[in-house]
């Protein structure tokens, strides 16, 4: 086994937990990736995670300070605003 895939303990582990969840035979089923791929659809996809990343950078929101619903979406409005 090639060093880059970790101990040989954890590989084992990860094959046995593999194999009682049939995780190996849903992707032998499935036939591993998908056979369209929608280039947009990822763009947009990849857009919204790192918007979502932003957001919960920011201290506020990430700690609750606001304890009200109200305060708690003016913030999140504010944040928004302040990345638009």
């Amino acid at each position: 086994m090639p060093d880059s895939y970790g101990p040989w303990s954890t590989l084992y582990d990860r094959f046995r937990m593999w194999s009682r969840d049939a995780v190996l035979e849903t992707v032998m089923d499935a036939g591993g990736r998908p056979v369209s791929h929608d280039a947009t659809l990822c763009k947009v996809r990849n857009t919204v995670e790192r918007a979502i990343n932003k957001f919960k950078e920011w201290r506020g929101p990430a700690t609750r300070y606001d304890k009200t619903p109200g305060s708690y979406a003016a913030g999140l409005h504010l944040r928004g605003s302040i990345l638009w």
